[in-house]
Order: structure tokens, then sequence, then C-alpha cells
């Protein structure tokens, strides 16, 4: 497209053809921007796809973390069963007049982190 070919295609904004060459007279294209409606839609369309498909990931990797703290909170409280045993049996030596081994004061619950505490921290 030549130069005068666009040229003819503007209108002045203030609808006044003679300040087309003034300082001050404003012109913009006519016809702009056809058909941008129907990709709009179209892009609104897949932006709200995404946006649920999102949502959806969202959801299934919340879901996901809640049973991971059920399943660590379910170890932890045998842990403290497994400990309050210990305790008792302890309480029952002592009582007994029996000193405990050292074997049987140490602890039941593993000093290393578990497989679910260590994939908790690397998901947060």
């Amino acid at each position: 497209m030549t130069k005068t070919d666009e040229d003819d295609k503007k209108i002045p904004v203030d609808g006044h053809d003679d300040n087309k060459n003034s300082l001050g007279g404003k012109v913009r294209k006519q016809g702009g921007r056809k058909g941008k409606r129907a990709s709009k839609a179209i892009d609104q369309k897949t932006k709200l796809e995404r946006s649920r498909q999102s949502a959806r990931e969202c959801r299934a990797r919340k879901k996901e973390k809640y049973q991971l703290l059920e399943e660590m909170v379910e170890g932890k409280e045998k842990d403290v069963l497994d400990l309050r045993k210990q305790l008792e049996s302890l309480k029952k030596q002592l009582s007994n007049g029996v000193l405990p081994k050292p074997e049987d004061i140490l602890p039941v619950v593993k000093e290393q982190p578990s497989e679910d505490q260590v994939n908790l921290e690397k998901n947060s």
C-alpha cells in the first residue's frame, strides 16, 4: 500500500478534512480492527478454559497435600501411642525398683525425617 492510499483511508477525528495538515488536527485510520471481536470472544473462551483447568489442578494438589498431611498425623499419633506405652513400661520398672536399660530409654521415634515430611517440604 502506498503512502497516498494510507492518507486516503484516514479521516480526521474532529470531522473537518481541512485540519489534516495542521499541527493540532488529530487523524485516525478508518476501519482499524475489523474481525477483532470474534477473536476476542475466542480468546475469552480459551482464557476461561485455562482458568478452569488451573483451578482443577490446584484443587487436586490441595487434596493431595491434605491426604499427605493426614497420613503424617496418623503416623505421629501412632508414635505418640508407642511412646506412651514405653513411658508406662518405664514407670512400672522404676516403681518395682529396677533401673531401666539404656536401650529401653531410647525413643521409638525415628530421628530422620520421613519421606512424607521431605515431600511436604518440597511441595511447600
